[in-house]
């Protein structure tokens, strides 16, 4: 996101932000208020009665109230403001040019608290899972979230432990952006043992988002809204291990009703670990991903979507756009790419001989092999075989 010299571009922002920084008001208040008196601002000049009618209950109605004092919405709305910038902590609206493309035509949510650098054309996809992770689900998120971090991919998750620390540390340790998304405000380190790897992310040109303003402490309802948040902000979602009950499950629906590609990682039948993400796959929610090349489809489409508007940039200085292959195929590429390329001419080679003839570390391999997937020069067959295409 660019610096902006003003906190609000309107009196309908300020408004907006005085409404939803207050306790009950939430995206679907503020929605009743639009359809009830067309904006924000007019809400709060409203007729006191009407105005208060929209509210959920007496508590929300008595804090309400307060910001029909003269002058008292601005006030609260510089407050906030100065809070942020206090924190480093950037105010996003949906009608401002660092609004995220996924957000783009949705009421929800109806504004943004951002720390770092959200790039708003990005291509990001979602790694979400159990917190009571085993080692296969750790190691299951971070070769997942290397792969896509090496194609220039965001990734994108809840911050929690588990699952979501897996895929975020793999990003940061490759010098990637990753996008941590909280249930709390972005001056609450929650959970406390994240307080490094919050600040690793912002110093590899990634981002925390939150919904709610500083000083909000995480709650359990926060966590379900934070979770559809996820899936809003991503173009696809992959769960990558997953209990019966776990919260993934619920941004997992979320993507289905906000119509995103969903994937889940196989898993052996007998672990509890496997239930969530073996329930989606038995149900036909969500597609089986047994490597990031599973995910190239929905990675390749998207860039070709973009590629034929022209429109879009990368999604950071590391990440490279979709190559479009030289006559003799494997020319246009990248060095480490051409290599592997190279490799596969004399015939399909399984994962672990690429591996050794290459000499890359495997999250390394993995991105240069879905990076040639993307472009449509190699594909993934059965036993993790890999062939020119």
């Amino acid at each position: 996101m660019g610096e902006r010299r003003e906190p609000f571009e309107s009196s309908e922002e300020c408004a907006l932000a005085a409404l939803y920084c207050t306790e009950g008001i939430g995206a679907a208040t503020l929605e009743a208020l639009r359809r009830e008196f067309g904006s924000c601002r007019a809400a709060l000049t409203a007729p006191k009665e009407r105005f208060l009618a929209a509210m959920r209950d007496e508590p929300t109605r008595r804090r309400a109230a307060e910001l029909l004092e003269e002058g008292e919405a601005a006030r609260r709305g510089a407050r906030l403001a100065e809070r942020c910038a206090a924190l480093g902590v950037a105010l996003c609206f949906p009608a401002w040019e660092g609004w995220p493309r996924a957000l783009a035509g949705q009421a929800f949510p109806p504004m943004l608290f951002i720390k770092g650098t959200l790039a708003p054309d990005a291509e990001r996809v979602a790694i979400v899972g159990s917190r009571d992770a085993d080692r296969y689900g750790l190691e299951v998120a971070a070769r997942f979230a290397s792969a896509l971090g090496a194609a220039g991919v965001v990734v994108v998750s809840g911050g929690a432990l588990g699952i979501d620390a897996a895929a975020h540390r793999a990003c940061v340790e490759q010098g990637r952006p990753t996008v941590a998304v909280l249930g709390c405000g972005l001056d609450v380190t929650y959970p406390r043992e994240h307080e490094r790897l919050y600040a690793r992310i912002v110093e590899q040109g990634g981002a925390l988002v939150s919904l709610w303003p500083p000083g909000t402490q995480p709650a359990p309802r926060n966590f379900l809204i934070r979770n559809r948040l996820i899936a809003a902000l991503s173009d696809a979602v992959l769960v990558a291990r997953a209990g019966a009950t776990s919260g993934a499950l619920n941004t997992a629906e979320a993507a289905g009703k906000l119509g995103r590609p969903l994937f889940a990682v196989p898993g052996n039948i007998g672990e509890p670990l496997s239930a969530g993400t073996n329930a989606l796959l038995e149900s036909g929610t969500a597609k089986a991903a047994a490597s990031p090349a599973a995910l190239a489809s929905v990675i390749g489409a998207l860039r070709g979507r973009v590629s034929g508007q022209g429109a879009r940039a990368p999604a950071d200085a590391g990440a490279r756009p979709i190559i479009a292959p030289a006559p003799d195929r494997g020319q246009a590429l990248a060095p480490r790419e051409r290599a592997l390329y190279e490799m596969l001419g004399a015939g399909p080679l399984q994962y672990d001989a690429l591996l050794a003839k290459s000499g890359l570390p495997p999250s390394e391999l993995a991105g240069a092999l879905l990076q040639l997937e993307l472009v449509g020069l190699c594909e993934e067959r059965v036993g993790k075989v890999y062939a020119r295409r």
